[in-house]
């Protein structure tokens, strides 16, 4: 958690997440002094609470990954209780789904894959058990788990009500008045929850064009619609078979079987069935999205875990629960021990610069002419926010530039994969 390393993107998300504490305007995001509108504001929110807390350090933006990893695996496991009523299939179900290559990659990076799966999991896992009790308070709850998705990451939000409204089409007992009055309120609360913040930022800032133009649309168009001067990599239509057939690892050998057990046992459970149709329904719509990147499949991996589970257990012997003790034993002293190191650091040397500022009071420096790539500036941000644009006009410095460029009159002190630290002194 600590020694994490930050690069691309996941130092971006953490340099803005530290930005808001220094806003004048929390509600509007920045990135390197520019508006930064490509996301919703909820996961930055979390993560400058952390870093309010603790700092600006990588384990402080890793908190709300690791907290959205414990909840993820809490749903699942009630989730596959409610489906199976099994404890060894529920307790396989959430260690498969993050035993997924995929899956870990981009849980591993700060991105917010895990983030709004918790709040998606929660929504699923309340509109499961409303399918059993048939209450209000469990279509409420979805709701509130559903617009807390949508402040996360937009329409991604709302893939269960979306599965809900179709629902019917496979299940006549749920053509009812009832039912879609339930879904209707259900729609309501999750668009109210996120709503008010999506209308000030829209009359505040372009964030419609800019998140639902350019982010949303130019991608499900393939570049045609020409909404951003960007161009998105389009990927064939069979791209998400080839990411399964490479990355799919026990998903490949447990699916089928499982797919083959449910449907041979006829089990086929209100609960099952709504499984089915949202796992068919996010599968088709991630084909509509022409850039076809592998971590749209988090989603249905999460969502299809409960098969792999089924066809695990349906074929060996029950008491996993010892089992699943020695391997998260075995995995922790593997981390523990390991005389190496596990991460990159892409940014060590920003850390050791600013340490040595700290003891000997030399400035930091970095100039916008050697520090250009976007996440580099990021990290300048992050983790020396206080630096200098321009050397001062008498005494040393510390230097920060990317790895090409090279400091007159400077010797170099550190380097790291991104970026390296030289010592000036013009006396």
């Amino acid at each position: 958690m600590y020694d994490f390393d930050l690069r691309g993107d996941s130092m971006n998300y953490a340099a803005i997440s530290n930005n808001i504490l220094y806003s004048n305007d929390p509600l509007i995001l920045t990135l390197n002094g520019e508006l930064y509108m490509n996301k919703p504001p909820l996961f930055f929110w979390v993560n400058a609470l952390f870093i309010k807390l603790f700092g600006a350090n990588p384990f402080s933006v890793r908190l709300s990954t690791l907290i959205a990893v414990i909840v993820i695996i809490w749903f699942l496991y009630k989730i596959a209780m409610e489906l199976f009523e099994d404890s060894d299939t529920a307790l396989m179900m959430p260690l498969l789904f993050f035993a997924t290559y995929i899956v870990y990659k981009n849980t591993h990076m700060l991105k917010l894959e895990a983030f709004v799966s918790a709040f998606v999991a929660g929504s699923l896992y309340f509109f499961i058990r409303y399918l059993r009790e048939k209450d209000v308070r469990s279509i409420v709850f979805t709701a509130v788990f559903a617009g807390l998705a949508v402040f996360s990451k937009g329409p991604l939000g709302l893939i269960v009500l979306l599965a809900s409204i179709i629902f019917p089409l496979v299940s006549k007992e749920h053509r009812t008045i009832k039912y879609f009055k339930h879904i209707l309120l259900a729609l309501g609360i999750t668009l109210l929850i996120p709503g008010w913040w999506y209308g000030y930022v829209m009359a505040k800032t372009p964030f419609f064009d800019t998140f639902f133009l350019e982010q949303m649309f130019d991608r499900l168009g393939g570049n045609s619609l020409n909404f951003t001067e960007a161009t998105y990599k389009v990927r064939p239509l069979w791209q998400y078979l080839l990411y399964i057939g490479k990355y799919g690892g026990l998903f490949l050998i447990l699916f089928p079987l499982g797919l083959y057990k449910l449907i041979t046992q006829e089990r086929f459970t209100s609960g099952l069935r709504f499984m089915f149709t949202l796992s068919v329904l996010y599968f088709v719509i991630i084909h509509f999205i022409t850039t076809k990147e592998h971590r749209y499949l988090y989603q249905f991996y999460m969502f299809t875990s409960f098969i792999s589970a089924y066809g695990l257990t349906s074929v060996l012997s029950k008491g996993f629960v010892p089992f699943v003790k020695w391997l998260g034993v075995i995995f922790a002293l593997f981390i523990a021990l390991y005389p190496g190191t596990l991460d990159w650091d892409s940014y060590d040397s920003i850390k050791r610069a600013k340490e040595m500022s700290e003891k000997s009071g030399l400035p930091v420096v970095a100039r916008d002419d050697f520090i250009r790539d976007i996440s580099d500036k990021a990290a300048m941000s992050f983790y020396l926010r206080d630096h200098l644009k321009e050397p001062p006009q008498s005494g040393g410095w510390l230097e920060v530039v990317e790895k090409r460029f090279k400091v007159e009159n400077g010797h170099e002190l550190y380097r790291s994969k991104r970026v390296s630290v030289y010592i000036v002194n013009t006396e």
